[in-house]
């Protein structure tokens, strides 16, 4: 005959179950409270990691183009000459480049890396950049570029401004000065940043370089030299008389 248990066996063997099974809920709960902890913390990493880069217009490399195929639009790199004025927001990747808008610019027609005195703009193909003689420049900041860029003068005389578009654009030379060879170190280079009435958001940017005697203009993309005379004397002191 099979013993009976006593009420007092049952209550005790029922908690020793209640608390078994509480035990295991507990440890379930733990589990899923970790992998929740996992998930969330992967998350965060991914975010943190390609956050950044989220929601950015992807371009791809086609035919020495850079295409928006979302949107339809393919950019083409500018001259070296052309420079943003302001960087806004970043806007599109290019692989690992970041590209940002140029304040007060359409990001669908231009864009620019993050401009610290080098950096490439990038344009819509259906824009043709004119040089410095159809810029329709209406001023010129003179700046000295080191370790920054700092201002020197500013040009905004209308007559001063054409003059020194008509130098840096008529006439080249056609050799590179001897001096700027031989004597290259003894020559200031600054560069001349020009607004534009049309291109406005942009420079348009060439070199000048005095050595107190001779001065030239340079420009970077077409690299022709052009004799500049004494067109900045009245604004910049010459090289010699700086020093």
């Amino acid at each position: 005959m099979k013993k009976r248990k006593s009420p007092a066996a049952k209550k005790t063997q029922a908690e020793a179950a209640k608390k078994q099974k509480e035990k295991k809920q507990k440890l379930q709960l733990t589990i899923a409270f970790s992998a929740a902890a996992v998930a969330i913390a992967a998350v965060a990493i991914y975010f943190a990691l390609a956050g950044p880069t989220l929601g950015l217009v992807k371009l791809k490399p086609e035919g020495g183009k850079y295409v928006d195929r979302s949107g339809g639009i393919a950019y083409v790199a500018a001259d070296i000459n052309y420079e943003p004025v302001a960087v806004g927001e970043p806007y599109a990747q290019i692989g690992d480049t970041t590209l940002y808008e140029i304040k007060g610019l359409d990001p669908k027609q231009w864009l620019t890396e993050k401009y610290e005195g080098v950096g490439a703009i990038y344009h819509s193909d259906k824009i043709e950049l004119p040089g410095l003689g159809g810029w329709q420049a209406n001023a010129v900041l003179v700046c000295e570029t080191e370790v920054i860029t700092v201002q020197k003068a500013e040009i905004t005389d209308p007559a001063d401004v054409e003059a020194i578009v008509k130098a840096a654009t008529e006439n080249p030379l056609d050799y590179e000065p001897s001096e700027l060879v031989t004597q290259r170190e003894s020559f200031k280079v600054y560069h001349l940043k020009f607004t534009s009435s049309v291109f406005e958001g942009l420079y348009y940017d060439i070199l000048y370089l005095d050595n107190g005697k001779n001065a030239y203009f340079y420009d970077r993309s077409t690299k022709l030299y052009y004799d500049a005379g004494e067109l900045l004397v009245k604004y910049l002191p010459r090289a010699s008389d700086a020093e």
